[in-house]
C-alpha cells in the first residue's frame, strides 16, 4: 500500500519535482514555442530513423502479433503498442541518429528522450478515453508534458555529473518520464513521489556503452529503455506502488551513498521554464558537443577540400566536457563509436563539407583518408570556452578548428561559440536549417499525403495544440 504524503519526510528534492509536476504547466508564449519545435524536430528524428534497418528490428510489440486494446500508434509503423512498449519504440526512434535535441549542465544530455513517453501515454489515454466516451487529450497537453519532462529532466543535469560517477544520463530520463506521465495517468503528489522515488531506487546504468573502448548500440536504445520504464513506474505508482520517501539520503543504502559516493546531488534552482528555451535542436547527427567543431570544419571545407594530402596538423580547442565525452583516440568499433568522435566528426566534414548518419557506416569509415587526418588532430581545452559552457548566463558550447598545412601556413582560427541549433542563431539560419532537416526526416518515415499534412504544423503551433491526440497519431500510421 502506498504511503500517504504526511508521512513522509521527504528528501527536498523529491518533494520539489513532485510540485513542479503538480502544478499548472509553465504557459508563456515563448517557452510553449520552444515545446512545439522541440516536439516536432523530435517527431522527424524518429521518423528519420525509419530509414535504418536496424532501428525498424527493434521497434514492435515483445511477442509478434501481439493486439493490444487502445494501443498507442508508432509513427511511420503499423504497430500500435501497450503504453510501456510504446515509449521504448518511440524514444529508440527518436534517439537512434544521435539527431534531438541537447541540453547542457554539469551532466549533458537530451530531454527530448522522453518526448517517446509522452506521445506514447498521451495517444493510449486518448484512446481509452474515447472508448469510453470521454473526450481525448489534444495536442496541447502533449506539448505542456513535453515541455515539463524538459524542465526535470535539465533541472537534474545542472548540477549533477553522472559522467563523473560512471552512470548513464538515462537516469534524468527514467525520473522525467516516470514523473510527468504519473500524472497524465491521473496521478496525485503521491503517486507522483512513488513514481519518482522508485526511478531513483532503480539506480543508475553503467556507463561504459557510451564510453570507449566499449561504446555500442545500446546507446541508441538506452533512451527508450529509460522511458518504457519510467512508464511502466507510472503505472504501477497508480496501482498504489510505495512511494521510498529518503530513497536519495537514506545511509548505506540510498542513492546518494551507494551510487553518488557521498557527493552533494542538487537541483540548482526551482523548476520553471528555462531548459526548454536554451536547449540546443541539432542540425547534423552528431553528438551535441561537436556540432560546433562540424560547423566549423564545414566552413574550411572549400579551402583544405584540394590540399588533404598537404595537412600537416588539425587543431580543435573544446571544453572540458567534449574532452570526457568526444575526445577519441585509437579504434573506432562501430557507428556508435563514430559518432561520438570529435576526430571523426571533423575529418568528415574538411573531407566532404557535410555529414549525414550514413558517414557512420563502416563502408564509409573504411576510407583511409579519415583515420589519417584523426592521426594528425589534436584537441585541447581552451579555458575559456569551459567557463563559458557552465556559465549559464552565456550557455555556449564552443569549439575553434585549425588546419595547418607542411609548406608552414595555415587557415584561420575558426572558432564557433555557439552551434547553428542554439537559440542565439535561431534568427542566424538557424531555424531554416532546423526546417530543412524536418522536412529530410519525415520524407523517410512518411508517405508523401502524410508529409504533406505534418509539414504545415511544424509552423504552426494553433493548429497543431487543437487536434485530438489519437486523431494525429493515426494520421501518421505506417
Amino acid at each position: 500500500m502506498a504511503l500517504e504524503a504526511e508521512e513522509l519526510k521527504l528528501d527536498p528534492l523529491i518533494g520539489e519535482l513532485a510540485d513542479y509536476i503538480c502544478a499548472p504547466p509553465p504557459n508563456s508564449e515563448i517557452a510553449l514555442d520552444a515545446a512545439h519545435l522541440t516536439v516536432m524536430d523530435t517527431l522527424g528524428c524518429g521518423l528519420g530513423a525509419l530509414g535504418d534497418p536496424d532501428c525498424r528490428k527493434r521497434l514492435g510489440p515483445l511477442i509478434p502479433g501481439t493486439i493490444v486494446p487502445n494501443g498507442a500508434q508508432i509513427p511511420g509503423t503499423p504497430h500500435k503498442l501497450d503504453p510501456v512498449q510504446a515509449a521504448f519504440a518511440n524514444a529508440t526512434m527518436n534517439r537512434w541518429l544521435d539527431y534531438n535535441e541537447s541540453y547542457f549542465g554539469k551532466e549533458g544530455g537530451h530531454p527530448s528522450d522522453n518526448i517517446g513517453a509522452v506521445f506514447a501515454v498521451c495517444d493510449y489515454i486518448s484512446r481509452v478515453n474515447r472508448s469510453k466516451g470521454e473526450a481525448p487529450l489534444k495536442m496541447r497537453d502533449l506539448i505542456h508534458a513535453g515541455l515539463m519532462t524538459h524542465e526535470v529532466h535539465g533541472g537534474l543535469a545542472n548540477e549533477n555529473s553522472y559522467l563523473d560517477h560512471g552512470l548513464d544520463h538515462e537516469l534524468m530520463i527514467r525520473v522525467s518520464s516516470a514523473g510527468v506521465t504519473c500524472r497524465l495517468f491521473g496521478g496525485n503528489r503521491n503517486h507522483i513521489i512513488a513514481a519518482i522515488t522508485n526511478a531513483f531506487a532503480d539506480g543508475g546504468t553503467l556507463r561504459l556503452y557510451r564510453q570507449p573502448p566499449t561504446t555500442g548500440t545500446r546507446k541508441c536504445w538506452a533512451a527508450g529503455d529509460a522511458a518504457s520504464r519510467g512508464v511502466r513506474l507510472a503505472m504501477l505508482a497508480i496501482q498504489g506502488e510505495d512511494a521510498y520517501p529518503t530513497v536519495l539520503s537514506a545511509p548505506k543504502y540510498g542513492f546518494i551513498e551507494r551510487r553518488w559516493g557521498g557527493d552533494p546531488f542538487t537541483l540548482r534552482e526551482p523548476p520553471s521554464d528555462k531548459i526548454i528555451q536554451n536547449n540546443v535542436i541539432k542540425v547534423w547527427p552528431t553528438e551535441g558537443h561537436a556540432q560546433s567543431a562540424l560547423e566549423a570544419a564545414i566552413l574550411l571545407h572549400p579551402e583544405v577540400k584540394e590540399k588533404i594530402d598537404d595537412i600537416k596538423q588539425i587543431a580543435i580547442r573544446s571544453h572540458a566536457y567534449t574532452m570526457k565525452q568526444v575526445d577519441r583516440t585509437g579504434p573506432l568499433r562501430n557507428e556508435a563509436d563514430r559518432d561520438h568522435c570529435i576526430q571523426y566528426i571533423v575529418a568528415i566534414g574538411l573531407l566532404q563539407g557535410r555529414l549525414t548518419y550514413e558517414d557512420y557506416s563502416d563502408d564509409r569509415a573504411a576510407d583511409p583518408r579519415i583515420d589519417a587526418l584523426r592521426d594528425i588532430t589534436t584537441v585541447t581545452v581552451d579555458d575559456s570556452f569551459t567557463n563559458d559552457y557552465y556559465d549559464l548566463n552565456v550557455n555556449s558550447d564552443a569549439n575553434a578548428l585549425q588546419v595547418h598545412f607542411k609548406d608552414g601556413s595555415s587557415t584561420d582560427d575558426i572558432v564557433v561559440n555557439f552551434p547553428l541549433g542554439h537559440k542565439n542563431r535561431r534568427t542566424d539560419g538557424g531555424i531554416d536549417r532546423i526546417g530543412e532537416k524536418f522536412r529530410e526526416n519525415i520524407a523517410i518515415g512518411l508517405t508523401h499525403h502524410q508529409q504533406a499534412f505534418l509539414l504545415p504544423l511544424f509552423n504552426d503551433r494553433s493548429a497543431l495544440e487543437t487536434m485530438d491526440v489519437d486523431t494525429f497519431m493515426d494520421t501518421l500510421a505506417g
